[in-house]
């Protein structure tokens, strides 16, 4: 199963469209050496259509600055994990934070 096939999938599964970017293909998909899973996607990926290094937002920006210091020139695949019921209006931590009723449970 292709990177594509899998966003495919996932979109169908979950009747989702852009709420789930695809891969960038000019960052290796199949092919990359590396592969980052990222906490989820920001709205530019959402507008884009596609988790990429080459986004007009800070995410890339830095991510791309981190690859550099790092030394990291290879091909490599980014993916925004926690998508599924994240908007654009509330956070990662909104969205997956426990019920108050599970959090005085300890």
């Amino acid at each position: 199963m292709t990177f594509t096939e899998l966003v495919n999938l996932i979109r169908d599964e979950q009747a989702l469209t852009t709420e789930v970017p695809d891969f960038d293909s000019n960052n290796g998909n199949e092919q990359a050496k590396y592969l980052f899973l990222l906490e989820a996607p920001g709205p530019k990926a959402v507008q884009t259509g596609r988790v990429s290094l080459s986004n007009p937002d800070p995410t890339a920006r830095n991510f791309q600055r981190q690859l550099h210091q790092a030394g990291i020139e290879a091909k490599i695949l980014r993916f925004g994990m926690s998508f599924l019921g994240i908007s654009e209006t509330r956070s990662v931590r909104e969205s997956v934070a426990p019920s108050q009723e599970t959090s005085a449970r300890g």
